[in-house]
């Protein structure tokens, strides 16, 4: 499984979800990104096959 190489959170920067994405230790690793509203972050994730990242 390959890692994402960005993260999508409901924004706008410095807001809880932001904060809370930035206490994963991957989130240094990946380019962050936040998201307007609730729709933007499930359209962020349909775009992609999020299969393998679900646990």
């Amino acid at each position: 499984m390959s890692s994402p190489t960005r993260l999508a959170c409901l924004g706008p920067p410095d807001t809880f979800s932001d904060a809370a994405l930035l206490t994963l230790p991957i989130a240094h690793e990946v380019d962050l990104d936040p998201l307007p509203n609730v729709a933007a972050v499930l359209g962020a994730v349909r775009q992609v096959d999020a299969a393998p990242y679900l646990r």
